[in-house]
């Protein structure tokens, strides 16, 4: 496994986006082990890629990083809300937009564990709108990007109370919201011509992290098997199983 600046990469290659807060992240660092061929935790990433240019000894943090493994390039990009998805999100993309071509996977949550005390109404609706408006407008700027899969990460199971108005029913209240938007947006894209270059689905971590009590501390955050099995559902939920 390698490292690579996205500005200095010659030969496009698959590109792989992981878009949202840390619950993202984790899934960035269990991809990443799955394609380099073993387990990595966040500590152990940051050692492998301590070669990063400008980086003196173990990486400083992961956001940002362009990790290069087994012929595909992984990218995690850091957002907490719509703030940061319309201010930081879109600079970081025209990093990429050079060097990717073909087709490009998403996976997203944009910060969705940080917007838990969203109403659910058309809050939520507007917290997705704003991550693919920034999307549509990086595709359009992007002309060699044929298509882009987004796969909308749903809440874990809120297995404790971790902060006031976390709770696991809030969060399954999330999904079926976060599905409606999908369709929407997916019925909105195959009226323009060609059908759009962008398709929405969403895919629900919720039973699976809801049988690994002993796999959390805080109700929010997995470790051991559950990275690698959230990475064959996102895998299987795309059609790459």
């Amino acid at each position: 496994m390698g490292t690579t600046s996205a500005t200095k990469t010659k030969t496009p290659m698959p590109v792989i986006l992981f878009i949202g807060d840390s619950i993202i992240r984790q899934l960035y660092v269990s991809f990443v082990g799955r394609i380099a061929g073993r387990h990595l935790n966040e500590p152990e990433l940051k050692e492998a890629t301590s070669t990063q240019p400008g980086v003196n000894g173990k990486m400083k943090a992961i956001p940002g990083t362009v990790i290069t493994a087994g012929g595909v390039r992984l990218r995690f990009l850091q957002t907490w809300g719509e703030r940061d998805t319309r201010e930081i999100i879109p600079r970081q993309l025209a990093n990429l937009e050079a060097t990717t071509s073909g087709r490009v996977l998403v996976i997203a949550n944009w910060g969705l564990m940080h917007k838990f005390r969203m109403g659910c109404n058309g809050e939520v609706h507007d917290h997705f709108s704003v991550g693919t408006t920034v999307l549509k407008a990086w595709l359009a700027a992007n002309t060699a990007v044929t298509g882009m899969e987004l796969v909308l990460l749903g809440p874990p199971a809120v297995l404790g109370l971790r902060n006031p108005g976390v709770t696991m029913g809030r969060g399954r209240a999330f999904f079926p919201l976060m599905q409606r938007f999908a369709n929407e947006s997916n019925a909105l894209h195959a009226k323009l011509p060609g059908g759009g270059k962008l398709h929405t689905s969403v895919l629900d971590p919720f039973y699976l992290t809801h049988a690994r009590w002993d796999a959390t501390d805080d109700g929010f955050h997995y470790s051991g098997t559950v990275g690698g099995t959230l990475v064959s559902m996102v895998l299987q939920h795309i059609g790459c199983s």
